[in-house]
């Protein structure tokens, strides 16, 4: 079985796989792989109010995002946009 580039950059780290999420953090080139958009949209979402896009770790002027904000970030966005049940009648209920 081949290994991943992400297991294989992990095990070149000598990062555990199955690190806490919170542990874990992403490049700007990930974040915008992780949603399919350049990383220059990444640049736009941060600088949106809007969006409501996690804010970087900053580590030496380059970005790192914290996979757990981004999962929180994720669930967020889906809540907004998941329709809402329709309240059921009480005649339909019986």
């Amino acid at each position: 079985m081949r290994e991943t580039l992400d297991e294989a950059e992990d095990r070149a780290a000598g990062r555990d796989p199955d690190a806490d999420v919170h542990d874990v953090r992403l490049s700007t080139k990930r974040v915008s792989e992780r949603y399919g958009v350049s990383t220059k949209s990444i640049e736009r979402w941060e600088r949106d109010p809007r969006l409501d896009f996690p804010e970087p770790i900053r580590i030496y002027e380059r970005k790192y995002w914290r996979l757990a904000d981004l999962v929180r970030w994720e669930r967020q966005r889906a809540s907004r946009r998941a329709p809402k049940a329709p309240a059921q009648s009480a005649e339909a209920a019986a």
